[in-house]
Formats: C-alpha cells, sequence, structure tokens
C-alpha cells in the first residue's frame, strides 16, 4: 500500500468524512456530529488514510486516564476500498502515532459491536484482550405515544422515586471518593462507547458533559446501583445512550424507567432512538422490560431487526 497515506485530519476532509460515513448503521451514525468537535478537542487527534488523493478511511485516537490509556474509536474506511487492509494499516499507524507522541500511554482499549463484522476479523487475528462484554438494545421511542407513559407510570415505584440524581460536582465526589468501585469491572466506566477509567481527571475528556442525566441508588452511604446517559444526535433522530450499573432486576427496572421518563420530559413529543447498555447477566430482564412490558420496538437496521446486540471491549498493551 505504497500509494496510502496516513495523515492527521481537517476540516478540509469533511466531504470526503461524508462520503464514506453514507448508510452507516442506517443513518444512525454519531461520529457526523462529533467529527468537527473532535478535530478541536486538545485529547483527541483523527487520522486520516488518503489513496490517490482521496481520503478514504479514518480513526479516532482518545487521550484518557491522566494519558495512561488511548482510546480508539470511529475506525472506518469507505466502501470500494475496503478488503485491502487499509483499515488494519490505519489501526496500526494509529498505534506508532501514539508511541511516537505520547510515549506515556501503556494501554490501548477499544470497543466493537458485533455488527461490525470487517472490525471484529482484524481482531480476531490480533492478540487484543477481551476484558468486557456487555448488551445493548436499540428501541424507538415515540415521546407523543400517551399508552407508553401510562405504561412507564406502572414501574414508578418506591425504587424509581428514591433514585437520586446526580449533579457534576456531586459526580465529582463521588468519583474522588471512589464510591463506584463496587460497581465496576476493571475500573471501567463506560460513556458513549467509551471505556475510561473512573477517574475525576476524565471529565475533561468526557466523562461528563452538560446535559447528562446521572441517577444513583444509594444503600446507607454506598452507592448501590447507577445509570448514566447523554444525548447524542444522528441525521435521523436523537439519539439517547444509557450505561445502566446494576445486576439487580429491579434497579434495572427503575433506573431504565427513570432515564425514560426524564428522557421523555427533555425531549417531549419527539421520537428518538433508546440504547441502554446492561449486563449480559440481565438481557431477558431487560428484553422483557423494553419490548413486552414497555411495547416499546426494535430498531431495524441493515442486518434486519435483533433483539439485542453485544458490545465487546478490548485491551492491548503498548509497552
Amino acid at each position: 500500500m505504497a500509494n496510502v497515506l496516513i495523515r492527521l485530519a481537517s476540516e478540509a476532509d469533511l466531504p470526503a468524512v461524508l462520503e464514506m460515513s453514507k448508510g452507516v448503521y442506517g443513518g444512525n451514525d454519531y461520529f457526523l456530529s462529533e467529527f468537527p468537535k473532535f478535530l478541536n478537542d486538545p485529547s483527541r487527534r483523527i487520522l486520516v488514510a488518503e489513496k490517490d488523493g482521496k481520503v478514504v478511511g479514518l480513526q479516532v485516537v482518545h487521550i484518557v486516564d491522566e494519558g495512561e490509556t488511548s482510546i480508539v474509536q470511529g475506525l472506518r474506511v469507505h466502501l470500494k476500498y475496503r478488503r485491502q487492509g487499509i483499515g488494519e494499516r490505519l489501526i496500526q499507524e494509529c498505534r506508532n502515532y501514539v508511541n511516537e507522541n505520547f510515549p506515556q500511554v501503556k494501554f490501548e482499549r477499544y470497543s466493537v459491536n458485533s455488527q461490525s463484522v470487517e472490525r471484529l476479523g482484524i481482531q480476531k487475528k490480533s492478540t487484543d484482550i477481551l476484558f468486557h462484554t456487555v448488551v445493548f438494545f436499540a428501541c424507538v421511542v415515540n415521546g407523543n405515544a400517551s399508552e407508553l407513559s401510562s405504561r412507564l407510570g406502572r414501574y414508578f415505584s418506591d425504587q424509581s422515586t428514591n433514585l437520586k440524581t446526580l449533579e457534576k460536582v456531586e459526580f465529582e465526589s463521588v468519583l474522588n471518593q471512589g464510591k463506584l468501585c463496587n460497581l465496576l469491572l476493571k475500573d471501567t466506566y463506560i460513556v458513549h462507547w467509551q471505556p475510561f477509567k473512573a477517574r475525576v481527571s476524565n471529565i475533561l475528556n468526557g466523562l461528563f458533559k452538560d446535559g447528562d442525566s446521572i441517577f444513583a441508588s444509594y444503600s446507607g452511604e454506598s452507592i448501590e446501583s447507577l445509570s448514566h446517559s447523554r444525548w447524542c444526535p444522528t441525521e435521523k433522530c436523537p439519539q439517547l445512550y444509557t450505561v445502566c450499573y446494576t445486576l439487580d432486576k429491579k434497579l434495572l427496572q427503575a433506573h431504565v424507567v427513570k432515564q425514560l421518563e426524564n428522557a421523555i420530559l427533555q425531549h417531549p413529543g419527539e421520537t428518538f432512538l433508546f440504547v441502554p447498555l446492561v449486563d449480559t447477566s440481565l438481557v431477558d430482564c431487560a428484553s422483557q422490560l423494553l419490548l413486552n412490558d414497555l411495547s416499546l420496538k426494535k430498531l431495524k437496521d441493515d442486518f434486519g431487526t435483533k433483539e439485542y446486540y453485544y458490545l465487546y471491549f478490548f485491551e492491548k498493551s503498548l509497552i
């Protein structure tokens, strides 16, 4: 691939990014709204692959965890240029870039969903370690549906009422005091597909943003469950990503209902995509609640209509 150049992205690359992203996730791709922001984010770098003067691929590097971790995301290659090794070249060149420019980075982390066949194919050839798996659903919510409000009302229990809202200052305090240690696997806090360490310093890197909604339940002074939601605009409709940190069925129901009710209040009358991430042990409970009890519709994408998807988290040592 001597005619493939890897370089940093610029604003002038936006038309090419739009072209290569056409149809990605059936119009539910978050990246297009984030590209301009990522370019101006000092903790991120976007590397693009240019072939014969045309940008045909990209991947984002995000330096987090006080410089210890590189999270890579957004890998994509133009449909016409796939199966030419460009994706693998981007992955390696991003690692080379990190080694040269951020030598203190010890680990690379990334997530891959079960629909990303090409990316999983690349991963299978590697020695990267799978360290966590969650399940996510993709449900269409009609904010105008009075029936949904009625169904949500049936689940508005004492547990839902007792969930406490955590504002940014309170969230910082929780992180500083290490109150999430018992809830997280390998100290991993997931926000918008990214596996952060649960550190206050990561708030500047996107761990918390204005508009996020965090709810927690307490047992005495200890947090026993937590959920964190973030809105993301896409071509089709707004999307709400919600990560639920609990292994308890009743608490999961309480968090899902609370986050849904809050979302409808934030976007009254709008149709949006609700994407909750839950522990794999609660997949049946979540499916029953979302698809049967609340009668939410499953998203139909290029792969058909799936009940749920897997999200895999991988780690690679760079030292």
